[in-house]
């Protein structure tokens, strides 16, 4: 009895929507939103409308116009370069957004390859320059040439290159594939640069010991020469004049003579 009763019931639901597909549609609209032209037609057929998880609003505007024809006939006119499908079951027209395929895919992920070199005010290839791209996680930085190699977004992205010492520059790739880009010095900067034999390291981050006298602290004070002035100014720095005649060099000695039992004038003093 319960088996015949859900036939029953199985055959009802069948007949039912097959009555509802049947349903003709008649529809005149012109530049109409796809939401307003699917609830005239579910009006028009008894089928609920859902959407899942859809932003129904982003849909393309729609023009259709149409008499006595099918509801599916209706739906795949409506659904022409929609970014969304449309589903029948039993009495409800579900909504939802198309999925990705592979091409669109690979095209969100599409980028464009750049090289290029990095140059002072020299012409030089400056090694260890930051190239980054605008807005974006891209970073690349120059091998010892001062050459680069990064992978943007396309034409439209920006690049920015800076180093220490040097203003920074920021550049629109546009059509172009390869650069030479030359930086020139800040002034301003170079003061928080410090340059060590081979190479230029910022201040913060060098580990040896660095000093600094600026030319406004001594600018005013009366002496005979220059050594004289930097005479106290910077730890670990002996200046003296033992002899005594006039147009005699000074005798420098630069973290020497540390030992009690060492004179002023030992092999380590430079002069």
């Amino acid at each position: 009895m319960k088996l015949s009763i859900a036939m029953l019931l199985l055959i009802m639901f069948q007949v039912n929507a097959s009555t509802l597909a049947q349903k003709k549609v008649t529809l005149s609209e012109s530049n109409v939103t796809l939401e307003k032209v699917l609830k005239s037609i579910t009006k028009q057929t008894g089928y609920d409308l859902v959407f899942i998880a859809t932003d129904i609003s982003i849909a393309k505007p729609v023009t259709i116009h149409v008499r006595d024809a099918s509801l599916e006939e209706t739906l795949d006119l409506c659904f022409i370069n929609q970014p969304f499908e449309y589903s029948l079951d039993t009495k409800t027209l579900i909504v939802q957004e198309k999925p990705k395929t592979n091409l669109q895919t690979k095209k969100s992920v599409a980028f464009l390859s750049i090289s290029g070199k990095v140059l002072d005010e020299t012409g030089q290839g400056l090694p260890g320059a930051s190239v980054k791209e605008l807005g974006g996680s891209n970073v690349a930085q120059t091998d010892s040439k001062g050459e680069f190699k990064l992978n943007v977004g396309g034409p439209e992205s920006s690049i920015s290159i800076s180093f220490v010492g040097y203003v920074t520059k920021t550049l629109k790739v546009g059509s172009e594939k390869t650069f030479n880009i030359r930086l020139v010095p800040n002034p301003n900067l170079l003061k928080d640069a410090v340059v060590i034999g081979y190479q230029t390291v910022s201040r913060r981050t060098s580990t040896a010991a660095v000093s600094t006298v600026k030319a406004k602290d001594i600018e005013n004070l009366p002496s005979p020469s220059f050594d004289q002035l930097l005479q106290g100014r910077v730890a670990g720095v002996n200046i003296q004049n033992y002899s005594g005649e006039p147009g005699s060099r000074p005798t420098f000695t630069v973290r020497g003579n540390t030992a009690m039992s060492r004179t002023v004038n030992a092999a380590n003093a430079l002069s």
